[in-house]
């Protein structure tokens, strides 16, 4: 079995973390991002973690240089991290939306955008995108986190006419 190397946003819990600890239970590389660059115990020798908030673009480049010096070979890119605002809609403030965007669906679009290039150049490598089954069928007040979600599931859909292969 080929060991690959991870590259996951938003390890600190949930779906992220899972992933991150079954990539490393199978003895593949984990690259994992936190807002802080740390994460609590467990820790694996081959996990490495590097601070990143995917609301903040300025942070992109740096974080997948870093991840970049530790491992210079990316297999799979994972778009996990994200949170969810819930509540009618007219009762959410600008700022609260435009910080969803830009963590659920900005964040991911630029990460793409700076690591795209470095897979093409690899000449292989995968992109996973973390929507939600909201962002297809919104429940009650979720509108702007199925929104944002939405966006990100749209954005990653691709047509067989129109995908061309990393090369």
């Amino acid at each position: 079995m080929t060991q690959r190397t991870w590259l996951i946003t938003g390890i600190s819990r949930g779906l992220g973390r899972a992933l991150a600890e079954a990539a490393l239970a199978q003895g593949d590389t984990v690259i994992g991002t936190t807002r802080s660059g740390w994460l609590e115990p467990p820790r694996a020798p081959n996990l490495h973690v590097v601070p990143l908030d995917v609301a903040d673009p300025e942070q992109i480049r740096p974080a997948l240089r870093q991840a970049l010096r530790l491992c210079p070979q990316l297999d799979v890119v994972v778009n996990n991290a994200g949170y969810g605002l819930f509540g009618a809609v007219e009762e959410a403030s600008v700022p609260q939306a435009y910080e969803l965007f830009s963590t659920n669906f900005f964040g991911p679009w630029h990460l793409i955008q700076e690591v795209l290039p470095v897979l093409r150049a690899q000449g292989r490598g995968h992109i996973v995108n973390i929507s939600s089954i909201a962002g297809f069928s919104p429940m009650h007040g979720s509108g702007l986190f199925a929104a944002s979600k939405a966006a990100l599931a749209a954005m990653s859909e691709r047509s067989e006419e129109h995908t061309s292969e990393l090369q």
